[in-house]
């Protein structure tokens, strides 16, 4: 959980709500401080409920790519849950050289499924890890911020670059080796 600026604010007028409550004794201090209370009340919960209920997946074709090579991975993203969701961040914390990129979904219906896909230039060799996946998200009014993180599952192998050759040409000269140099080795 991260606290925003806003909530900060919205302390603020509670602080002075609730001392202007207690020294001018007026009922304005007093409905000020309710609806604070309640505003980071709601926020909270709403926080709380805003990473919870999804499913992710990660689907790729293959999971060996040559260097050079472009890899592509589709997200899809199912809201679970019998409420619409306002946002979710989607970031991909995978260690590929140009990946780690973010989508933003909004708007996501109850039971509602959405996908998309990510393109990676492949820069490095090696063995990479796909994932974590991260999901970050808060409540309506921005005062919380949370984030979940899913564990990655699969590996990316990227192999060094193949060129095929038909055919190996033979220098032209002389080749190393043979009787050719017998005769040049005598005279000294």
């Amino acid at each position: 959980m991260r606290l925003r600026q806003t909530f900060w604010y919205v302390l603020a007028i509670l602080a002075v709500s609730i001392w202007g409550a207690f020294r001018a004794q007026t009922d304005v201090f007093i409905k000020i401080s309710y609806l604070c209370v309640l505003l980071l009340s709601t926020s909270l919960v709403m926080g709380l409920f805003s990473v919870r209920g999804y499913e992710v997946r990660r689907v790729s074709r293959e999971f060996r790519k040559e260097f050079g090579q472009v890899f592509e991975e589709r997200f899809e993203v199912q809201n679970t849950s019998f409420a619409v969701r306002m946002w979710l961040e989607v970031r991909d914390g995978s260690d590929l050289a140009s990946g780690g990129g973010a989508r933003v979904l909004s708007w996501l219906g109850k039971k509602e499924l959405r996908s998309y896909s990510a393109y990676t230039l492949l820069l490095e060799r090696g063995d990479f890890i796909l994932g974590p996946t991260i999901l970050h998200s808060g409540d309506l009014f921005g005062l919380f911020e949370f984030e979940k993180i899913i564990p990655h599952t699969k590996h990316l192998i990227t192999l060094p670059f193949l060129v095929e050759i038909d055919s190996f040409p033979y220098p032209p000269g002389l080749l190393p080796g043979g009787n050719w140099m017998l005769p040049h080795m005598r005279r000294g």
